[in-house]
């Protein structure tokens, strides 16, 4: 089929859209604090490295630099994520925090300026300013309409959209200079140590009473955390699949940055669900409200995102 790519291009963000609300219910229902999530998420990071334990690949050390430069970015990725769980834990709206998440996307070229000197044309500049005035509505939406102040929204929310940004910059680099299995497997391993850090930062004296309780968690709830783990998963391996069929990468970073929408959708499409099969679930409900609330205000920041898109791609 011609345009074969897009139909493939609509299920990452669909995926991710899924994995999204499956995170707001696991806020709620499961998780006890931020440092749960960091931790859950970070182990199911080292998955990979049972490929290597069980001799289906050969895992070879690069330089130093490419070392270096995989490490940072697995460190600054989970850092994201504690901003991301920050920001849910405060205000359980996972469509609004993806919508501040996409911002990613025109914050590269500049952070990439800023950190190795890559050139900026005027266009980028153009979509950086789009992405402000994006941001800049998500963010009174959340002081005005919700009330939530911006330190405990918002601020969690731009240091997620700065760390994932600086986090594709450093896996750019070690790309560039390595084995794309070697680095891959790195920057997994240093996400896991990474999560682990945190957790080990804030309960000092009390980490393996905790960390035997996150374990205890995972094991109670693992069939689900393997579906949200591997619906993500299967998100990413999609999105490189229509990257290498689509005529121009723009397309399909356009397309990813409509998750907020898949998830406004999703959760609209499973309200009427529980309406008609006369399910009552207040938990579930409550997490699907919040999804949907505030709608045009995220449309709109996301129409400002893909506009940035299409100048700095």
């Amino acid at each position: 089929m011609e345009h074969s790519w897009l139909l493939i291009a609509l299920v990452a963000p669909f995926l991710w859209a899924l994995t999204a609300v499956l995170d707001s219910y696991f806020v709620v229902n499961w998780y006890r604090d931020k440092y749960d999530a960091i931790v859950v998420s970070g182990v199911f990071q080292s998955l990979p490295l049972l490929l290597v334990l069980l001799g289906i690949v050969q895992f070879s050390l690069p330089s130093s630099e490419v070392f270096f430069f995989a490490a940072s970015a697995g460190l600054v990725f989970i850092g994201s994520f504690y901003c991301y769980f920050t920001a849910l834990f405060n205000d359980n709206d996972s469509s609004l925090a993806q919508t501040f998440w996409n911002f990613t996307v025109p914050v590269v070229p500049f952070l990439a300026w800023l950190l190795f000197g890559e050139v900026l044309e005027f266009r980028h500049y153009i979509g950086v300013l789009l992405s402000f005035f994006g941001v800049l509505a998500l963010a009174f939406y959340q002081k005005i309409i919700r009330g939530v102040k911006m330190r405990n929204f918002s601020l969690p929310m731009i240091g997620a959209t700065i760390l994932f940004s600086l986090s594709m910059i450093f896996s750019k680099e070690a790309y560039a200079g390595g084995n794309f299995f070697d680095v891959l497997l790195i920057f997994c391993v240093s996400s896991s140590i990474g999560s682990l850090m945190i957790l080990a930062l804030k309960y000092r004296s009390g980490f393996f009473v905790r960390f035997r309780e996150i374990v205890s968690l995972t094991k109670k709830n693992f069939v689900w955390f393997i579906i949200s783990e591997g619906l993500y998963f299967i998100g990413t391996v999609t999105s490189q699949r229509a990257l290498s069929l689509a005529p121009s990468a723009t397309f399909i970073v356009v397309i990813e940055a409509l998750v907020p929408i898949f998830i406004i959708l999703i959760s609209v499409a499973l309200i009427w669900l529980y309406r008609v099969t006369s399910r009552q679930n207040r938990v579930v409900k409550q997490v699907l409200l919040k999804q949907v609330s505030g709608a045009s205000v995220k449309v709109f920041a996301t129409v400002c995102l893909v506009v940035a898109v299409a100048f700095v791609a």
